[in-house]
Protein backbone atom coordinates (compact mmCIF):
# COMPACT_ATOMS: atom_id res chain seq x y z
CA UNK A 1 0.00 0.00 0.00
CA UNK A 2 2.75 2.49 0.94
CA UNK A 3 4.66 1.40 -2.28
CA UNK A 4 1.58 2.51 -4.35
CA UNK A 5 1.20 5.79 -2.10
CA UNK A 6 4.62 6.97 -3.05
CA UNK A 7 4.14 6.18 -6.84
CA UNK A 8 0.77 8.13 -6.73
CA UNK A 9 2.70 11.28 -5.15
CA UNK A 10 5.27 10.46 -7.58
CA UNK A 11 3.52 11.60 -10.84
CA UNK A 12 1.00 13.74 -9.12
CA UNK A 13 4.65 15.74 -8.93
CA UNK A 14 5.62 14.96 -12.29
CA UNK A 15 2.18 15.93 -13.61
CA UNK A 16 2.17 19.44 -11.49
CA UNK A 17 5.43 20.34 -13.14
CA UNK A 18 4.38 19.56 -16.43
CA UNK A 19 1.44 22.62 -15.53
CA UNK A 20 4.00 24.34 -14.43
CA UNK A 21 6.17 24.12 -17.62
CA UNK A 22 3.53 24.14 -19.84
CA UNK A 23 1.41 27.03 -18.35
CA UNK A 24 -1.57 25.63 -17.69
CA UNK A 25 -3.47 21.64 -17.60
CA UNK A 26 -3.81 21.58 -21.45
CA UNK A 27 -0.58 20.95 -21.90
CA UNK A 28 -0.08 17.85 -19.76
CA UNK A 29 -1.37 15.27 -22.31
CA UNK A 30 0.59 17.03 -24.70
CA UNK A 31 3.53 15.85 -21.91
CA UNK A 32 2.45 12.77 -21.31
CA UNK A 33 2.09 11.82 -24.87
CA UNK A 34 3.32 14.14 -27.58
CA UNK A 35 5.63 17.49 -26.09
CA UNK A 36 8.71 16.46 -26.97
CA UNK A 37 10.14 20.11 -26.50
CA UNK A 38 8.83 19.63 -22.49
CA UNK A 39 10.57 16.54 -22.20
CA UNK A 40 13.68 18.28 -23.32
CA UNK A 41 13.14 21.18 -21.27
CA UNK A 42 12.93 18.88 -18.40
CA UNK A 43 15.63 16.70 -18.69
CA UNK A 44 17.92 19.37 -19.35
CA UNK A 45 16.95 20.82 -16.11
CA UNK A 46 17.10 17.56 -13.95
CA UNK A 47 19.83 15.14 -15.07
CA UNK A 48 21.04 15.52 -19.03
CA UNK A 49 22.77 18.41 -21.05
CA UNK A 50 20.93 21.27 -22.13
CA UNK A 51 19.77 24.39 -20.35
CA UNK A 52 17.54 24.65 -16.93
CA UNK A 53 15.00 27.24 -17.22
CA UNK A 54 13.79 29.21 -14.39
CA UNK A 55 10.34 30.07 -13.69
CA UNK A 56 7.49 29.96 -16.24
CA UNK A 57 8.59 27.96 -19.67
CA UNK A 58 8.10 30.97 -22.26
CA UNK A 59 8.50 31.73 -26.13
CA UNK A 60 11.62 33.96 -25.51
CA UNK A 61 12.82 31.15 -23.14
CA UNK A 62 12.55 28.37 -25.96
CA UNK A 63 14.13 31.28 -27.88
CA UNK A 64 17.03 30.85 -26.35
CA UNK A 65 17.18 27.73 -26.20
CA UNK A 66 18.44 26.85 -29.86
CA UNK A 67 16.27 25.52 -33.00
CA UNK A 68 13.85 24.20 -31.04
CA UNK A 69 10.44 26.23 -32.13
CA UNK A 70 11.51 27.03 -35.60
CA UNK A 71 11.21 23.79 -36.00
CA UNK A 72 8.72 22.47 -34.43
CA UNK A 73 6.38 25.44 -35.89
CA UNK A 74 8.08 24.71 -39.37
CA UNK A 75 6.08 20.57 -38.91
CA UNK A 76 3.06 22.24 -37.80
CA UNK A 77 2.67 24.12 -40.61
CA UNK A 78 3.39 22.11 -43.33
CA UNK A 79 0.83 19.25 -41.48
CA UNK A 80 -1.91 22.31 -42.41
CA UNK A 81 -3.40 20.95 -45.71
CA UNK A 82 0.43 20.57 -47.18
CA UNK A 83 -1.07 19.39 -50.83
CA UNK A 84 -2.68 22.97 -51.05
CA UNK A 85 -0.13 24.97 -50.93
CA UNK A 86 3.10 22.59 -52.65
CA UNK A 87 5.52 25.32 -52.82
CA UNK A 88 5.24 26.54 -49.63
CA UNK A 89 5.54 22.89 -48.00
CA UNK A 90 8.52 22.01 -50.09
CA UNK A 91 10.53 24.92 -49.99
CA UNK A 92 10.04 23.92 -45.52
CA UNK A 93 10.99 19.82 -46.09
CA UNK A 94 13.75 20.85 -48.28
CA UNK A 95 15.48 23.29 -45.83
CA UNK A 96 17.02 24.95 -48.45
CA UNK A 97 17.20 27.59 -46.27
CA UNK A 98 19.62 31.37 -45.90
CA UNK A 99 19.29 33.44 -42.98
CA UNK A 100 19.77 36.83 -43.59
CA UNK A 101 20.34 40.26 -41.47
CA UNK A 102 18.26 42.68 -43.52
CA UNK A 103 15.52 42.76 -45.69
CA UNK A 104 17.41 42.28 -48.67
CA UNK A 105 18.54 39.12 -50.15
CA UNK A 106 19.91 37.91 -53.04
CA UNK A 107 23.24 37.90 -54.69
CA UNK A 108 25.49 38.09 -57.82
CA UNK A 109 25.08 35.72 -60.34
CA UNK A 110 27.61 35.23 -63.41
CA UNK A 111 26.92 32.83 -66.82
CA UNK A 112 29.23 31.08 -69.14
CA UNK A 113 30.41 31.50 -72.50
CA UNK A 114 27.96 30.69 -74.99
CA UNK A 115 27.79 28.13 -77.42
CA UNK A 116 25.67 29.05 -80.34
CA UNK A 117 24.78 31.52 -82.80
CA UNK A 118 24.33 32.28 -86.54
CA UNK A 119 25.58 34.46 -89.57
CA UNK A 120 24.04 37.61 -90.31
CA UNK A 121 25.21 38.09 -94.19
CA UNK A 122 25.50 34.92 -96.36
CA UNK A 123 29.40 34.49 -98.13
CA UNK A 124 29.53 33.95 -101.93
CA UNK A 125 31.81 31.22 -101.96
CA UNK A 126 34.77 32.50 -103.88
CA UNK A 127 37.73 33.28 -101.57
CA UNK A 128 39.84 31.59 -98.82
CA UNK A 129 39.53 34.43 -96.10
CA UNK A 130 36.04 35.85 -95.58
CA UNK A 131 34.54 38.16 -92.86
CA UNK A 132 31.16 36.68 -91.47
CA UNK A 133 29.29 38.86 -89.40
CA UNK A 134 27.43 37.31 -86.28
CA UNK A 135 24.80 37.49 -84.06
CA UNK A 136 26.81 37.20 -80.91
CA UNK A 137 30.02 38.94 -81.05
CA UNK A 138 30.76 39.22 -77.38
CA UNK A 139 31.25 35.10 -77.44
CA UNK A 140 33.58 34.53 -79.67
CA UNK A 141 37.76 35.10 -79.78
CA UNK A 142 40.15 34.57 -82.00
CA UNK A 143 42.02 31.15 -82.02
CA UNK A 144 38.60 29.81 -81.80
CA UNK A 145 37.21 26.93 -83.97
CA UNK A 146 33.60 27.15 -85.65
CA UNK A 147 31.45 23.82 -86.71
CA UNK A 148 28.87 24.44 -88.96
CA UNK A 149 26.82 21.79 -89.10
CA UNK A 150 24.72 22.25 -91.67
CA UNK A 151 27.28 22.45 -94.88
CA UNK A 152 29.97 20.65 -95.44
CA UNK A 153 33.47 20.81 -95.92
CA UNK A 154 35.99 19.08 -98.81
CA UNK A 155 36.37 16.20 -96.89
CA UNK A 156 33.09 15.55 -96.75
CA UNK A 157 32.62 16.26 -93.04
CA UNK A 158 30.97 19.32 -91.15
CA UNK A 159 33.12 22.80 -92.52
CA UNK A 160 35.10 23.51 -89.51
CA UNK A 161 36.22 27.69 -89.18
CA UNK A 162 39.26 28.77 -87.55
CA UNK A 163 39.11 32.60 -86.20
CA UNK A 164 41.88 34.59 -87.63
CA UNK A 165 40.76 37.93 -86.37
CA UNK A 166 37.71 39.58 -85.03
CA UNK A 167 36.31 43.28 -85.72
CA UNK A 168 34.26 44.22 -82.76
CA UNK A 169 33.12 47.69 -84.17
CA UNK A 170 31.77 45.97 -87.12
CA UNK A 171 30.52 42.43 -85.26
CA UNK A 172 32.57 40.45 -87.67
CA UNK A 173 34.68 37.11 -87.56
CA UNK A 174 37.55 36.82 -90.02
CA UNK A 175 37.84 32.80 -91.01
CA UNK A 176 39.81 30.37 -92.94
CA UNK A 177 38.16 27.03 -93.28
CA UNK A 178 39.95 24.12 -91.67
CA UNK A 179 38.59 21.81 -94.69
CA UNK A 180 37.91 24.11 -97.34
CA UNK A 181 36.41 23.02 -100.53
CA UNK A 182 38.24 23.56 -103.75
CA UNK A 183 40.25 25.73 -101.27
CA UNK A 184 37.86 28.30 -101.20
CA UNK A 185 35.15 28.60 -98.12
CA UNK A 186 31.89 27.26 -99.50
CA UNK A 187 28.89 29.17 -99.59
CA UNK A 188 27.27 29.69 -95.78
CA UNK A 189 23.24 31.22 -96.23
CA UNK A 190 21.97 33.71 -94.16
CA UNK A 191 20.68 32.72 -90.54
CA UNK A 192 22.66 29.33 -90.72
CA UNK A 193 23.70 28.36 -87.43
CA UNK A 194 27.57 27.71 -86.07
CA UNK A 195 28.39 25.97 -83.31
CA UNK A 196 31.29 27.56 -80.89
CA UNK A 197 34.17 24.91 -80.40
CA UNK A 198 37.87 24.90 -78.61
CA UNK A 199 40.74 27.18 -79.54
CA UNK A 200 43.29 25.93 -81.71
CA UNK A 201 46.99 27.16 -80.59
CA UNK A 202 49.95 27.53 -82.30
CA UNK A 203 53.21 25.61 -80.98
CA UNK A 204 54.80 28.69 -80.02
CA UNK A 205 51.80 30.36 -78.39
CA UNK A 206 52.21 31.40 -74.85
CA UNK A 207 49.35 33.64 -74.27
CA UNK A 208 45.78 34.00 -75.69
CA UNK A 209 42.88 36.60 -75.30
CA UNK A 210 41.64 36.60 -71.51
CA UNK A 211 38.16 35.90 -70.49
CA UNK A 212 36.10 38.06 -67.97
CA UNK A 213 32.45 37.57 -67.04
CA UNK A 214 31.11 40.17 -64.91
CA UNK A 215 28.83 38.92 -62.10
CA UNK A 216 25.30 40.74 -62.52
CA UNK A 217 23.45 41.24 -58.90
CA UNK A 218 19.52 40.08 -58.51
CA UNK A 219 18.19 41.02 -54.99
CA UNK A 220 14.52 40.48 -53.57
CA UNK A 221 12.95 41.99 -50.33
CA UNK A 222 11.77 39.41 -47.35
CA UNK A 223 8.28 40.20 -46.51
CA UNK A 224 6.96 40.34 -43.17
CA UNK A 225 3.92 37.81 -42.95
CA UNK A 226 1.46 37.70 -40.10
CA UNK A 227 -1.96 36.21 -38.76
CA UNK A 228 -3.33 36.78 -35.12
CA UNK A 229 -5.76 34.31 -32.88
CA UNK A 230 -8.02 35.76 -31.06
CA UNK A 231 -11.12 34.05 -28.50
CA UNK A 232 -12.77 35.99 -25.63
CA UNK A 233 -12.60 34.51 -22.63
CA UNK A 234 -16.54 34.23 -21.96
CA UNK A 235 -16.36 32.47 -25.54
CA UNK A 236 -13.76 29.81 -24.42
CA UNK A 237 -15.71 29.19 -21.03
CA UNK A 238 -19.29 29.19 -22.84
CA UNK A 239 -20.74 25.65 -23.64
CA UNK A 240 -20.93 24.91 -27.38
CA UNK A 241 -22.45 22.40 -29.75
CA UNK A 242 -19.30 21.96 -31.80
CA UNK A 243 -15.58 21.66 -30.92
CA UNK A 244 -14.93 25.21 -32.20
CA UNK A 245 -11.84 25.85 -29.68
CA UNK A 246 -8.90 27.84 -29.76
CA UNK A 247 -7.00 25.56 -31.23
CA UNK A 248 -9.45 24.99 -34.12
CA UNK A 249 -9.23 29.09 -34.77
CA UNK A 250 -5.81 28.74 -35.05
CA UNK A 251 -5.16 25.90 -37.40
CA UNK A 252 -7.64 27.99 -39.20
CA UNK A 253 -5.23 31.09 -39.39
CA UNK A 254 -2.24 29.31 -39.84
CA UNK A 255 -4.22 27.71 -43.32
CA UNK A 256 -5.13 31.48 -44.10
CA UNK A 257 -1.43 32.55 -43.56
CA UNK A 258 -0.05 29.91 -45.42
CA UNK A 259 -2.17 30.25 -48.43
CA UNK A 260 -2.18 34.05 -48.49
CA UNK A 261 1.94 33.36 -48.24
CA UNK A 262 1.83 31.08 -51.72
CA UNK A 263 0.00 33.62 -53.26
CA UNK A 264 3.19 35.95 -52.55
CA UNK A 265 5.64 33.10 -53.28
CA UNK A 266 3.79 32.75 -56.82
CA UNK A 267 2.65 36.17 -57.91
CA UNK A 268 4.17 39.16 -55.67
CA UNK A 269 6.06 42.18 -57.16
CA UNK A 270 9.28 43.60 -55.36
CA UNK A 271 8.94 47.15 -54.08
CA UNK A 272 9.21 49.13 -51.32
CA UNK A 273 6.54 51.52 -50.57
CA UNK A 274 5.30 54.01 -47.70
CA UNK A 275 1.83 53.33 -45.20
CA UNK A 276 0.16 56.36 -46.23
CA UNK A 277 -1.63 56.28 -43.14
CA UNK A 278 0.46 54.63 -40.32
CA UNK A 279 4.23 56.93 -43.06
CA UNK A 280 5.87 53.70 -42.57
CA UNK A 281 7.86 51.52 -44.63
CA UNK A 282 6.50 48.37 -46.55
CA UNK A 283 8.66 45.58 -47.93
CA UNK A 284 7.04 43.26 -50.64
CA UNK A 285 8.70 40.20 -52.05
CA UNK A 286 8.98 39.10 -55.65
CA UNK A 287 6.75 35.93 -56.36
CA UNK A 288 9.04 33.22 -58.50
CA UNK A 289 6.45 33.69 -61.65
CA UNK A 290 7.89 37.26 -62.06
CA UNK A 291 11.29 36.37 -61.44
CA UNK A 292 11.81 33.44 -64.32
CA UNK A 293 13.41 34.83 -67.55
CA UNK A 294 12.49 31.78 -69.97
CA UNK A 295 9.55 31.79 -71.38
CA UNK A 296 7.69 28.89 -73.31
CA UNK A 297 4.31 29.20 -75.13
CA UNK A 298 1.94 27.45 -76.81
CA UNK A 299 -1.68 28.06 -79.31
CA UNK A 300 -4.30 27.19 -77.13
CA UNK A 301 -6.90 27.69 -80.11
CA UNK A 302 -5.15 24.42 -81.39
CA UNK A 303 -5.25 20.64 -80.12
CA UNK A 304 -2.25 19.82 -79.12
CA UNK A 305 -0.25 16.43 -80.08
CA UNK A 306 3.07 14.75 -79.04
CA UNK A 307 5.22 17.07 -80.96
CA UNK A 308 4.22 19.73 -79.38
CA UNK A 309 4.86 18.11 -76.23
CA UNK A 310 8.26 16.95 -77.01
CA UNK A 311 9.32 20.64 -78.12
CA UNK A 312 7.91 21.82 -74.68
CA UNK A 313 10.28 19.28 -72.48
CA UNK A 314 13.32 19.66 -74.93
CA UNK A 315 12.77 23.77 -73.75
CA UNK A 316 12.78 22.81 -70.39
CA UNK A 317 15.23 20.53 -70.09
CA UNK A 318 17.79 21.10 -72.82
CA UNK A 319 20.43 23.74 -72.90
CA UNK A 320 21.10 24.13 -69.48
CA UNK A 321 22.68 22.31 -66.16
CA UNK A 322 19.70 21.21 -64.02
CA UNK A 323 18.00 18.60 -62.33
CA UNK A 324 16.62 15.65 -64.66
CA UNK A 325 14.20 16.11 -62.09
CA UNK A 326 12.08 19.13 -62.06
CA UNK A 327 8.20 20.78 -60.87
CA UNK A 328 5.75 21.75 -62.76
CA UNK A 329 2.99 23.76 -60.83
CA UNK A 330 -0.05 24.06 -63.44
CA UNK A 331 -3.43 25.89 -63.68
CA UNK A 332 -6.27 23.51 -64.34
CA UNK A 333 -6.95 25.48 -67.78
CA UNK A 334 -3.65 24.21 -68.82
CA UNK A 335 -3.90 20.97 -67.18
CA UNK A 336 -6.59 20.10 -69.50
CA UNK A 337 -5.00 21.87 -72.44
CA UNK A 338 -2.07 19.05 -71.83
CA UNK A 339 -4.28 16.39 -71.15
CA UNK A 340 -4.98 16.06 -74.23
CA UNK A 341 -1.43 14.98 -75.44
CA UNK A 342 -1.68 11.09 -75.74
CA UNK A 343 2.21 11.02 -74.62
CA UNK A 344 1.37 13.25 -71.46
CA UNK A 345 -2.49 11.07 -70.39
CA UNK A 346 -1.19 7.71 -70.78
CA UNK A 347 1.16 8.63 -67.95
CA UNK A 348 -1.32 9.96 -65.94
CA UNK A 349 -3.03 6.85 -63.76
CA UNK A 350 -2.45 5.71 -60.40
CA UNK A 351 0.60 4.13 -60.50
CA UNK A 352 2.33 7.71 -61.87
CA UNK A 353 1.46 9.41 -58.48
CA UNK A 354 4.17 10.18 -56.24
CA UNK A 355 3.26 11.71 -52.80
CA UNK A 356 6.68 13.77 -51.97
CA UNK A 357 6.65 15.47 -48.77
CA UNK A 358 2.94 15.31 -48.15
CA UNK A 359 1.90 17.17 -51.78
CA UNK A 360 1.09 14.77 -54.43
CA UNK A 361 2.39 14.64 -57.93
CA UNK A 362 1.95 13.25 -61.05
CA UNK A 363 5.20 11.44 -62.32
CA UNK A 364 5.62 11.95 -66.35
CA UNK A 365 8.75 10.85 -68.11
CA UNK A 366 9.69 12.29 -70.84
CA UNK A 367 12.88 11.45 -73.35
CA UNK A 368 14.84 14.89 -71.83
CA UNK A 369 13.88 14.31 -67.94
CA UNK A 370 11.25 14.05 -65.55
CA UNK A 371 8.43 16.25 -64.51
CA UNK A 372 6.87 15.69 -61.39
CA UNK A 373 2.82 17.68 -62.18
CA UNK A 374 1.08 19.36 -59.59
CA UNK A 375 -2.56 20.81 -60.32
CA UNK A 376 -2.55 24.28 -59.00
CA UNK A 377 -6.38 24.81 -59.02
CA UNK A 378 -7.49 27.40 -56.44
CA UNK A 379 -3.80 28.99 -56.76
CA UNK A 380 -3.37 29.35 -60.61
CA UNK A 381 -7.06 31.78 -60.76
CA UNK A 382 -7.72 33.80 -63.31
CA UNK A 383 -5.46 34.70 -66.16
CA UNK A 384 -3.08 32.04 -64.58
CA UNK A 385 -5.49 28.95 -64.77
CA UNK A 386 -3.54 28.71 -68.48
CA UNK A 387 -0.03 28.76 -67.18
CA UNK A 388 2.17 26.75 -66.15
CA UNK A 389 5.83 27.23 -63.67
CA UNK A 390 8.71 24.78 -64.18
CA UNK A 391 10.99 24.65 -60.96
CA UNK A 392 14.14 23.16 -60.47
CA UNK A 393 13.74 22.89 -56.65
CA UNK A 394 17.47 22.54 -56.07
CA UNK A 395 17.58 25.97 -57.05
CA UNK A 396 14.98 27.80 -55.41
CA UNK A 397 16.43 29.18 -52.04
CA UNK A 398 14.21 30.80 -49.06
CA UNK A 399 15.67 33.23 -47.18
CA UNK A 400 14.94 33.97 -44.06
CA UNK A 401 15.35 37.31 -41.61
CA UNK A 402 12.82 36.40 -39.07
CA UNK A 403 12.07 32.55 -38.70
CA UNK A 404 8.58 31.41 -38.35
CA UNK A 405 7.79 32.24 -34.26
CA UNK A 406 4.27 32.35 -32.19
CA UNK A 407 4.00 34.69 -29.58
CA UNK A 408 1.57 34.69 -26.48
CA UNK A 409 -0.36 38.66 -26.58
CA UNK A 410 -1.20 39.06 -23.06
CA UNK A 411 -4.21 41.53 -23.94
CA UNK A 412 -6.23 40.39 -21.31
CA UNK A 413 -3.46 40.58 -18.01
CA UNK A 414 -2.84 44.00 -19.88
CA UNK A 415 -6.04 45.04 -19.67
CA UNK A 416 -6.36 45.76 -23.24
CA UNK A 417 -8.75 42.86 -24.42
CA UNK A 418 -10.61 40.00 -22.99
CA UNK A 419 -9.47 37.68 -25.29
CA UNK A 420 -7.04 34.64 -25.60
CA UNK A 421 -4.56 36.12 -28.38
CA UNK A 422 -1.33 34.40 -29.93
CA UNK A 423 0.69 36.05 -32.89
CA UNK A 424 2.19 34.34 -35.72
CA UNK A 425 5.14 35.50 -37.66
CA UNK A 426 7.86 34.98 -40.68
CA UNK A 427 9.66 37.37 -42.67
CA UNK A 428 11.21 35.99 -45.60
CA UNK A 429 11.41 35.62 -49.42
CA UNK A 430 12.10 33.57 -51.95
CA UNK A 431 14.68 33.50 -54.35
CA UNK A 432 14.84 31.67 -57.99
CA UNK A 433 18.83 31.22 -58.69
CA UNK A 434 20.23 29.71 -61.62
CA UNK A 435 17.12 31.68 -64.00
CA UNK A 436 18.26 28.97 -67.22
CA UNK A 437 16.81 26.00 -65.33
CA UNK A 438 12.90 27.34 -64.51
CA UNK A 439 10.71 28.46 -66.84
CA UNK A 440 7.04 29.95 -67.37
CA UNK A 441 4.52 28.76 -69.73
CA UNK A 442 1.63 31.23 -71.06
CA UNK A 443 -0.45 30.55 -74.11
CA UNK A 444 0.91 32.94 -77.22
Amino acid sequence: MKTKIKLFLMVTAVLFMAVGIGGGLENVADFLIGGSSVVVAMAGAIVGPGAAAEGTLTMETLKDVGDILDDDLNKLIVKVRPSDTPLDTLTRELNNVRTVESNECGGYEVGTREILDSVLAATDGLSDVANIPVGKKAMWQIKDTVIVPSVLGGDGKPLMLYIAGKDNAAGTLQVVAANPVSDKIPVIALNTPIMRLGKAMSETAAQTDAFAALPVPRKNYTQIHMAQIEQSVISDLAKKKVNLDFSTHKELAIWDMKRSMEFTNLFGVKSVLIDPVTNEKIYTSDGLWNQLTGTSTYDKTKSPDNKAFVQLTKEIFDGNNGSERRVLLAGPDYIKWLSQVEAYSKQVEATSVEIVHGVRFNRIITNFGELLVKSMSGLFVGPFSECGMVLDMSYIIKYVFEPLQTKDLLLDDTGQKRVKAQRLLENFALFAENLDVHRKIKPQ
